[in-house]
C-alpha cells in the first residue's frame, strides 16, 4: 500500500514537472516638319464617273469638270483660280507654298503653311460621285506610317467614312486605285473631305504634316439611300441630349446633403465625366446601356447613412476578432502583472475601435492591439512553482512517513 501511494506521488510530481516546462508557448521622337512642294498632279489625280443629272446616270468626258483652289496666309489676301480639268485634276502648275507660316480650315476656303503643307479646296461645279484613286506623299526619311482618313460632313454632323493606315511611308507613298474604299454619294451641301497622313482630327484642326484634299458638292441628285444616313444621326444625337438631360434631373434630384464632401466631389465627376463621353457615343452604341451604367455607378456613391452602416458592422466585426484573438493566450502563461496588462491593451483596442469614425481607424486599433499582445512577455508566473514544490514536499512527506513506519515495525 505504502508502495502504491509513493509511486503515485512520484508520478503526479513528474506529472507536475513536464506540464511546467514542456507546455510554455513558443515565438513593382517627335516627327520633324515635312518641307516639299508638289504640283497638283502629285496631290491627287481623281475620276469622275457616272455623273447623275436629274435622276438619270451617264458618262461624260472628266474635261468638263470645272474646280477652283484658294490658298493664301493667315493674315493675307486669299488667291483663287479656277479651271475646267482637262486631264482628270491633275495639271502642271507647282505651287510653291512651302513658306506659309500658318494653316486654317474655314468654311469657304483653306489656308496652308509650312507645317500643314500642301491642302488644296476642291470645288465640284457638278452633280458628281468621286473616288481617289492615287493621290502621293512625299516624306522624309523618318519613315511614317500614314493614315487615309475619308471623313463626310452635312454642314452640321461630321462623320469619319473609312480610316485606312497605309504600310509603306519612306519616301513617296502612293494610294492605288480604290484604296480608299467604294465612292462617296453626297448632296448638295455635303463636303467629303480627305486626310492623308497621320491624323489628330478635332473639329476642323489637322495634325501637321498632313496633305488634305476637300471635295464640295454643290448639286449631287443622289438619293438619300445612297448616301450617308445623317436624318438617322440627328435622330441618334437628339436622343443622346435627352439621355443627358435625364442623367443630369438624375443628379439634380439626389439630395447632397444626403453624401460626405468627397461623396459629393465623386458625384460632380460621375456626372461631368458622364455627359462629355456620350458626346463620343457613335451611331448604333446602345443608349440604354450607357444610361443605365451612369445611374449605377450614381447608385455606388455611399449616403452618410449607408457609410455609417458600414462603420457599425465592421466595428462589430473587429470587436468579435478581437475576442476570439486573446481568448488564444492562456492565463497560467503570464504573471499577474503582464496579465493585467494584457487586458488593459484589449480594453483600450475595444475603446478605440467604438470610437473610431472610419474603417481605416477601425483597423488600425485593431492590429495595434495583436501587435501589443505579442509584445507582452510570457513567464513569471509562480503558479506552476508552487504546484511544483507542494509536490515535492507531498514527495518527501510520503518517504519520511515510509521511513518512520519501517522503523517502528522493527
Amino acid at each position: 500500500m505504502i508502495k502504491r501511494v509513493n509511486s503515485i506521488l512520484i508520478g503526479f510530481a513528474f506529472l507536475a514537472s513536464f506540464v511546467f516546462f514542456g507546455f510554455q508557448p513558443a515565438k513593382p521622337a517627335k516627327a520633324q516638319p515635312i518641307d516639299y512642294t508638289l504640283t497638283t498632279s502629285e496631290i491627287v489625280n481623281s475620276t469622275i464617273e457616272n455623273i447623275q443629272n436629274f435622276g438619270s446616270s451617264k458618262t461624260v468626258d472628266i474635261s468638263i469638270v470645272e474646280y477652283s483652289v484658294r490658298y493664301g496666309l493667315i493674315d493675307g489676301e486669299i488667291q483663287e483660280f479656277t479651271k475646267l480639268a482637262t486631264n482628270g485634276f491633275g495639271s502642271n502648275e507647282t505651287y510653291g507654298l512651302s513658306n506659309y507660316t500658318s494653316a486654317h480650315l474655314r468654311a469657304d476656303f483653306v489656308r496652308v503653311s509650312k507645317n500643314y503643307h500642301l491642302i488644296f479646296t476642291f470645288e465640284i461645279k457638278q452633280d458628281a460621285k468621286i473616288v481617289i484613286t492615287n493621290p502621293q506623299c512625299k516624306l522624309n526619311n523618318d519613315s511614317r506610317k500614314l493614315i487615309v482618313t475619308a471623313y463626310q460632313t452635312d454642314g452640321e454632323n461630321t462623320v469619319a467614312i473609312e480610316n485606312k493606315q497605309v504600310p509603306e511611308a519612306n519616301s513617296t507613298t502612293t494610294i492605288l486605285q480604290n484604296e480608299l474604299g467604294a465612292e462617296l454619294h453626297v448632296k448638295a451641301g455635303d463636303t467629303v473631305f480627305y486626310v492623308v497622313g497621320s491624323v489628330n482630327y478635332d473639329g476642323l484642326s489637322f495634325d501637321q504634316g498632313n496633305p488634305i484634299l476637300v471635295f464640295d458638292f454643290l448639286g449631287s441628285q443622289y438619293s438619300e439611300a445612297e448616301r450617308y444616313d445623317f436624318e438617322a444621326l440627328k435622330l441618334y444625337k437628339d436622343e443622346v441630349a435627352q439621355m443627358c438631360q435625364r442623367i443630369q434631373q438624375y443628379y439634380d434630384n439626389l439630395n447632397k446633403d444626403d453624401y460626405s464632401f468627397d461623396n459629393q466631389l465623386e458625384l460632380i465627376d460621375i456626372l461631368e465625366v458622364a455627359l462629355n463621353q456620350a458626346q463620343e457615343l457613335t451611331l448604333g452604341d446602345s443608349l440604354e446601356e450607357y444610361e443605365t451604367s451612369i445611374i449605377q455607378r450614381f447608385e455606388n456613391v455611399l449616403t452618410l447613412q449607408q457609410q455609417d452602416q458600414i462603420l457599425q458592422d465592421k466595428k462589430a466585426e473587429a470587436l468579435e476578432e478581437l475576442n476570439n484573438h486573446f481568448a488564444d493566450y492562456s492565463r497560467w502563461d503570464y504573471s499577474s502583472k503582464n496579465w493585467n496588462k494584457m487586458r488593459q491593451i484589449i480594453q483600450k483596442a475595444k475603446d478605440d475601435i467604438q470610437n473610431a469614425n472610419s474603417i481605416a481607424l477601425v483597423n488600425i486599433a485593431l492590429s495595434n492591439a495583436k501587435a501589443a499582445l505579442r509584445d507582452v512577455q510570457t513567464g513569471g508566473n509562480l503558479f506552476w512553482l508552487w504546484i511544483t514544490l507542494g509536490c515535492v514536499g507531498v514527495i518527501a512527506a510520503a518517504v519520511i512517513t515510509t521511513f518512520i513506519l519501517i522503523k517502528r515495525k522493527k
